[in-house]
């Protein structure tokens, strides 16, 4: 596990399973040092290695912005939060998925596969920011895996967003094993 201390962050997300049987995982994204009367936050509309435009934003439900901070969606993808006045905002929203693929995400009362271009907005013009996640499995799972570093006991850490978007997660009770291969750790989950 790296130190915390040395892997800061203006954004952050929390992600949550309470009600996983219904294919949903709750996300809180938190954005410190806010310099401008709005931002404009955007779900991808690609995925890593692949090729076709996704829609990833119609699987976005119960979005709100905390402290009564307006917003507006000005577009399929992008929402734009009036900040002015505001240094911090905390971003809350639903993510649904029922749906087995490498580009979905899927989510269960035993596990879920977390695709991280289908579950994380990014600040529009910032996707060079890093970013810090914590994952809070659902009461019945034990593991978290994923090729990010970790920082935490379920914190992980993505110096930008180009590798938290290449970097999924699976989160519950897999099987999880490692080798060594010229001298390096790989982590297997089954």
């Amino acid at each position: 596990m790296i130190e915390k201390s040395n892997y800061t962050s203006k954004i952050h997300f929390d992600v949550s399973f309470s009600e996983p049987q219904a294919h949903y995982a709750a996300v809180k994204m938190s954005i410190k040092e806010i310099q401008s009367d709005f931002i404009d936050v955007k779900m991808p509309v690609w995925s890593p290695g692949s090729y076709l435009v996704r829609e990833y934003s119609k699987q976005v439900e119960r979005f709100s912005v905390e402290d009564q901070v307006g917003y507006e969606k000005i577009s399929k993808n992008t929402w734009r939060i009036f900040t002015k006045n505001k240094r911090s905002i905390v971003i809350n929203y639903h993510i649904y998925g029922f749906e087995t693929s490498v580009r979905t995400n899927f989510i269960n009362d035993e596990h879920a596969f977390i695709v991280p271009t289908a579950t994380f907005l990014h600040i529009d013009g910032n996707i060079d920011s890093p970013v810090t996640v914590t994952i809070r499995p659902a009461e019945n799972w034990r593991s978290i895996s994923t090729g990010l570093e970790q920082i935490d006991t379920h914190t992980f850490y993505a110096p930008d967003f180009d590798i938290l978007y290449d970097s999924p997660f699976e989160v519950g009770n897999q099987d999880i094993w490692t080798i060594q291969a010229s001298n390096v750790e790989h982590e297997f989950a089954w």
